[in-house]
């Protein structure tokens, strides 16, 4: 018994390098895990950056304001369509020393009609004490027709009562004036904009790729095995099996 095991695992330790064989030729020709993100700055501030340059029209990007109103209408923001003029504008500074990280107004006939204002915990940074009740305070002194403030974390997590007071922010949300929108948010965002130029839907699909990686953490290798393994439950219950032995084997 002990050495027709002995001579399974012999057998499943050649298919796991035939596997990783296989694995490194695939990378060869389509190397799936590199991402341009790796040599760019994707800190908070970097990763608003990304962001404020997509959803600026005027941009080099050259889609104008594809990426803004696709955005608008996946936030079911209508209201805020009815514009001829756009800015936006990183780490705006407000009355009370703060800083919004994407500040966006929309104007018409040169009078402002809305603002939108984005804050960014895609890197977990702790709130602040009364930041959004103070960003709320800044942009409603604009005076604009429509303002809507953006909590933008990882998982979609709301903001913290130390941020906001609960009963506010949920009567906010009440009244389409705030929104928790998470990364798997800005994926479904940028997979509906219908990006017409070949190197801005690339880039778009890195910053995709790295959404899903660094921020929410789904590493997914390119693995034939994996594929094949999760076709019949037998072959899923052998392989988690052989995954509790080897911990018992690291242990001991």
């Amino acid at each position: 018994m002990t050495s027709t095991i002995l001579e399974s695992l012999s057998e499943i330790h050649k298919t796991l390098a035939f596997f990783q064989r296989e694995n490194a030729k695939k990378q060869l020709y389509d190397a799936s895990r590199f991402s341009p993100f790796q040599f760019i700055r994707t800190n908070e501030n970097g990763l608003s950056e990304i962001i404020a340059f997509l959803l600026d029209p005027s941009q080099n990007h050259g889609q104008q304001d594809l990426f803004l109103n696709s955005l608008l209408k996946y936030l079911n923001l209508p209201e805020y369509l009815s514009y001829n003029n756009v800015s936006v504008t990183c780490e705006k500074v407000t009355s009370e020393r703060g800083r919004h990280d994407i500040f966006i107004e929309g104007f018409l006939d040169n009078k402002r009609q809305w603002i939108i204002s984005i804050e960014n915990k895609l890197r977990y940074a702790a709130d602040q004490n009364n930041q959004l009740e103070d960003y709320w305070e800044n942009i409603t002194s604009y005076n604009p027709n429509f303002c809507c403030l953006i909590y933008l974390s990882p998982f979609k997590k709301p903001p913290s009562e130390q941020s906001i007071d609960t009963d506010r922010w949920n009567k906010l949300i009440q009244d389409n004036q705030a929104k928790a929108i998470g990364a798997e948010d800005l994926i479904k965002w940028l997979e509906q904009t219908a990006i017409i130029a070949p190197n801005i839907r690339a880039f778009c699909q890195s910053f995709i790729q790295f959404l899903k990686e660094d921020i929410m953490n789904e590493k997914k290798e390119n693995n034939q095995l994996l594929d094949e393994l999760v076709k019949k439950a037998n072959w899923i219950e052998a392989a988690i099996t052989l995954v509790e032995l080897s911990n018992n084997i690291m242990k001991n």
